[in-house]
């Protein structure tokens, strides 16, 4: 269940949404056409090669789950806390 909105650019959006059956939190970046969809395979990859690189560290917040086939596209990436801002 998305839960807030936490930023957005030129066709995409980031939400804090609670995950529906362990209600753990969790962040979605969306993209709703296929403009913005290099960008976030492009997330996902650096993701999977900072893991690889240098193990689970606290200050990496893993994708978890996507969707590249339909729109709209989505990462789904654990919470990592409040941000920079806040």
């Amino acid at each position: 269940m998305l839960q807030e909105r936490l930023g957005s650019s030129s066709g995409s959006e980031v939400w804090l949404a609670k995950q529906g059956k362990s209600g753990e939190r969790r962040v979605y970046k969306f993209c709703v056409d296929g403009n913005r969809l290099a960008t976030l395979k492009r997330e996902a990859t650096l993701s999977r090669l900072l893991h690889e690189n240098f193990g689970a560290r606290p200050d990496i917040a893993r994708v978890l789950d996507w969707n590249f086939e339909s729109p709209p596209f989505f990462l789904e990436c654990e919470y990592g806390g409040a941000d920079l801002l806040r």
